[in-house]
């Protein structure tokens, strides 16, 4: 199955199943057979409580992989535990201090479930206690499986998000299907005659945080439109920043990079 998105002009949403072997998820109650690795926990400096500027958000990694992105106000560091159980099982330390985070979990089980927390800390005792959630690997083989199509859910003007996007948003969450895609024009930049640092960031976190009830635990993969002004330079960069995609696009050197791309699920290849 070869699956191309283009843009949409409507706002829609559809729930797609694609049905083969119906084989059910692997929820286990077992720890993950990966080596446990304990590190010392960092709770005897802490002092004041920070936050996530984007909480984290999941999407499909390669060989086996899950990717955790999230973005702090202030430079920290974090540490992830996971597992396929609510007691998680192993812990990861990512002693560098920035304010992106991306974090790739490795050597993970197919079609399973794994719950994770991240905590992050400053490097002057500042703590967040942990933001959790789980997702579900990436399917090799055939089996059912469904994900949800969208588009078009830009704001008419300005930055807040329609309220038919976050009805939307919880429709999905509700149905939880394995990834979701929209197709185009998730925020408004093309009414704006000059787009400052400020204006695509406050677009695109917008969009973002509205979306997390369902990023937090299915990748959503997105296709630039017009209206989400991907020819702007300050558009494009706050966009890369925020969103992880494949980097699979060919042609011109870091020009396609996460706006022209592909990803395979199960027996389906998807070209955005």
């Amino acid at each position: 199955v070869v699956i191309f998105f283009i843009m949409a002009f409507q706002p829609k949403i559809n729930i797609v199943n694609i049905e083969n072997n119906n084989q059910n998820i692997n929820i286990a109650n077992t720890p993950s057979p990966i080596a446990t690795k304990d590190n010392k926990a960092y709770n005897s400096d802490k002092k004041y409580k920070i936050s996530f500027k984007i909480q984290p958000k999941v999407m499909f990694g390669e060989n086996r992989s899950e990717i955790v992105s999230f973005d702090t106000f202030v430079d920290t560091r974090s540490v992830v535990k996971y597992g396929t159980t609510a007691n998680y099982g192993i812990t990861s330390e990512f002693p560098e201090y920035k304010t992106h985070h991306e974090i790739i979990l490795a050597d993970l089980d197919p079609n399973t479930r794994y719950y994770y927390s991240v905590s992050i800390y400053s490097d002057n005792g500042g703590f967040n206690e942990g933001y959790s959630s789980y997702f579900t690997t990436k399917s090799s083989i055939q089996y059912q499986y469904s994900f949800a199509v969208m588009g078009d859910s830009r704001p008419v003007t300005g930055f807040i998000m329609p309220k038919e996007f976050h009805e939307l948003i919880q429709l999905i969450a509700r149905k939880i299907p394995n990834f979701g895609i929209i197709v185009g024009d998730m925020v408004q930049l093309s009414d704006i005659s000059t787009i400052t640092n400020n204006d695509a960031e406050m677009a695109w976190k917008n969009f973002t945080d509205a979306i997390l009830p369902i990023s937090s635990k299915v990748p959503i993969y997105l296709a630039v439109g017009n209206h989400d002004e991907p020819t702007n330079p300050v558009s494009l960069k706050t966009y890369r920043e925020l969103w992880t995609f494949p980097r699979n696009g060919g042609g011109k050197s870091g020009w396609y990079d996460e706006t022209t791309y592909w990803f395979n699920y199960s027996n389906s290849l998807f070209i955005v």
